[in-house]
């Protein structure tokens, strides 16, 4: 039994990391034209978070899926420090890629 377990819970494991969408991106975001702060996401679906006022968080993402121009999706961060934090993903029609997190806009810098 225990076994079996076992392997459904590896089996499961491997279906999320194959469908778990990761990028290498680094997200700035400016408060009043600021700079306010940071995320960077790594393609082994690491991420940062870092503000201006010295506040630095380490953890890990998931997207719930792959956007175009126009669409939006979740994005949640899951964070060293037990913090689960969601926003959104989004590709606005006229604009670069960006995560709305907090009342900031991060827009993709690369």
């Amino acid at each position: 039994m225990k076994r079996i377990i076992l392997s459904l819970v590896m089996a499961f494991a491997t279906i999320i990391s194959a469908h778990a969408m990761c990028m290498n991106r680094t997200f700035t975001a400016y408060d009043e034209g600021e700079y306010f702060g940071k995320i960077v996401l790594t393609d082994n679906c690491e991420c940062t978070i870092s503000t201006v006022d010295g506040e630095r968080f380490t953890g890990t993402y998931n997207i719930s899926s792959n956007i175009d121009r126009g669409d939006q999706c979740q994005i949640v961060f899951y964070l060293s420090n037990g913090q689960t934090i969601k926003a959104t993903y989004a590709w606005p029609v006229q604009g670069k890629k960006c995560i709305l997190l907090d009342g900031f806009v991060f827009e993709a810098s690369n």
